[in-house]
């Protein structure tokens, strides 16, 4: 078996302050950069908590670049590393921990990140708005609150708790497992796969088929190369200039 070492990242850090806020809210910040050379990689595997998200993938770029925003009470309570492991790297921001003696730690990291726009990713979200743009590799995505947006992958894979979610620009198949927010997805180049909870469904431009079962919202497919609804639960379903075959509840056929 191939023996892997992890290569630490250099950290740097720029600034740290002292703010006045509520009770609730972390009364420090500070800045850190991490800097990673991206060769011989060819995925970025990240665990975030909670705080936003920015993840850009860049044509020639062969550095990874992390900026992030820090709000703590404790920051040895944080973790905040960047590693290579085999061909990928490994980003991770968290609490080590949430609950100490009756004491919550409430830290947040905000992070701008930057990659080659080859690369994979493999993302678990916390909480917070997240933004994916500009990968062509494969992307894996478990998020748990807050706003998404991912803009450019090749096949993709979401599994979305709550907040809006927006997918565009992938040029393979995308499966989509959304549970409460307004979903809008377009520009697909294979198959759509979507099971959806509740909130409003616009999909449009995917050159396969379209499949969708859901909860309760609107339903609107435009452009499709086919379109099957096994459960369109509560909400209207409208659908127009689907190119192959349309298979549809009877209460939502068209006469």
């Amino acid at each position: 078996m191939k023996k892997i070492v992890p290569i630490i990242c250099s950290l740097t850090l720029l600034n740290a302050c002292v703010i006045h806020v509520g009770a609730n809210e972390p009364v420090n910040t500070q800045n850190r950069q991490l800097q990673l050379n991206a060769n011989n990689l060819h995925q970025l595997v990240a665990e975030t908590a909670a705080g936003d998200l920015h993840i850009i993938g860049e044509k020639g770029r062969e550095q990874i670049e992390v900026e992030a925003h820090i709000r703590y009470d404790k920051i040895e309570q944080l973790e905040l590393t960047l590693e290579a492991k085999g061909d990928a790297v490994v980003l991770i921001a968290r609490n080590k921990e949430q609950v100490s003696f009756g004491y919550v730690n409430n830290a947040s990291v905000d992070l701008v990140v930057r990659v080659p726009e080859r690369f994979a990713l493999k993302l678990e979200d916390g909480s917070g708005d997240s933004r994916i743009e500009g990968l062509k590799g494969d992307v894996l995505v478990a998020d748990g609150s807050g706003n998404l947006i991912i803009s450019g992958a090749n096949k993709l894979n979401v599994e979305d708790g709550s907040g809006d979610l927006s997918i565009s620009q992938v040029t393979g198949d995308a499966t989509v497992d959304d549970g409460s927010g307004n979903l809008r997805v377009s520009q697909v180049s294979g198959n759509l796969t979507l099971t959806d909870g509740s909130g409003d469904v616009e999909i449009n431009q995917v050159q396969g088929t379209v499949t969708i079962e859901d909860g309760s919202g609107d339903i609107r497919v435009a452009q499709a190369g086919g379109l099957t609804v096994d459960d369109a639960g509560s909400g209207e379903l409208s659908y127009q200039q689907i190119s192959g075959r349309i298979s549809v509840p009877d209460d939502h056929m068209r006469e």
